[in-house]
């Protein structure tokens, strides 16, 4: 079977990762993998923006199209009251072209039918995985530090993906540090300004995933705001050892386990796409007392995110789903 990935595969970037790890194991299954529309394909596997008029054509010539969705846009999005606008072409495709679909999570397949509508084609829930080989956990220091070693990790581009954990992490009793990976974006550049004065905060910038990997395990607790189909950064803080502190939003609850590998800290409204963002309805204090619950817990809880990740969410696990699901399109 030949698949065609319309993508175009860049050195960096978490799709173009995916993009080359799945033709890996694509390849290995005894699979073809090619990324060009004009080269001979059975099947089209749609993993970001696609052309309609080239999708339309494959959809004549009876090639099979299974599309690969994380989340849509949404009234709390940056398009705001236009998201349906923006949805239309991701709606054409889930409604109508598609064969088959697969979602990265219970959340990704709720809001996809909550602003998509619902599809008679076939679909199946895929996590992302990590590639394990990359993520270690650290030895424990034989002398512990004294200071709270907190981190988190992304593109921060919106203010709830990080003020609710700055605010949260100024409640705590005992002293800590937070460090930020990842570069940011026009949108929060007055909260990194007003939080310049705070040596307690450190806006590290971005990292290769090399460097992440290598400098994740040295922290103690991964802390996580944002609202995401299935966060990388997550399952990568999970191969790392690290336990987790985050927000009930997105697919969080279905990633951490309260008690078991962290803590998830539920919200006090219900509905995850309001705009604006609700922070004055946040219970910061009670994100603080689950950090400070987690530091008590750390070395079991760390055991069990390494684990999970191990058990679920692998990446090798993940690619040959994928194999699975589109050999199970009858071709």
């Amino acid at each position: 079977m030949t698949i065609l990935v319309p993508f175009a595969v860049k050195t960096v970037g978490g799709t173009s990762s995916f993009a080359r790890k799945f033709a890996e194991e694509a390849e290995h299954q005894g699979h073809r993998v090619v990324f060009d529309w004009q080269r001979p394909f059975d099947c089209v596997l749609v993993i970001a923006d696609a052309s309609l008029i080239s999708l339309f054509i494959a959809k004549i010539r009876g090639k099979r199209i299974i599309q690969r969705l994380d989340g849509v846009y949404h009234p709390a999005t940056p398009a705001g009251r236009w998201f349906w606008l923006y949805n239309l072409k991701m709606q054409l495709l889930h409604n109508w072209l598609a064969d088959s679909i697969i979602y990265q999570s219970r959340f990704s397949e709720q809001s996809c039918r909550q602003f998509l509508g619902k599809t008679s084609a076939p679909t199946t829930i895929i996590y992302n995985g990590v590639d394990l080989t990359a993520y270690r956990r650290a030895n424990p220091p034989s002398t512990p530090s004294k200071t709270l070693r907190l981190v988190t990790s992304g593109l921060f581009r919106r203010r709830d993906q990080i003020e609710p954990l700055l605010r949260s992490v100024q409640r705590l009793e005992t002293p800590w540090e937070l460090s930020i990976y990842g570069p940011f974006k026009q949108g929060i550049a007055s909260l990194v300004r007003s939080t310049a004065a705070d040596t307690r905060i450190r806006w590290v910038g971005s990292r290769t995933a090399q460097e992440l990997a290598a400098e994740l395990p040295l922290h103690d607790l991964y802390l996580f705001s944002d609202q995401s189909a299935c966060p990388n950064a997550v399952l990568e803080a999970m191969a790392a050892g690290l336990p987790i502190v985050a927000f009930d939003r997105g697919s969080i609850a279905e990633l951490v386990e309260t008690g078991r590998n962290g803590f998830v800290v539920p919200l006090a409204h219900q509905d995850s796409f309001r705009d604006p963002y609700p922070f004055e309805e946040i219970d910061y204090q009670h994100f603080a007392e689950s950090i400070q619950s987690a530091d008590r817990q750390r070395v079991n809880l760390g055991t069990a995110s390494r684990g999970i990740v191990e058990a679920r969410f692998g990446v090798d696990t993940m690619l040959k789903q994928y194999c699975v699901a589109l050999e199970a399109t009858g071709l």
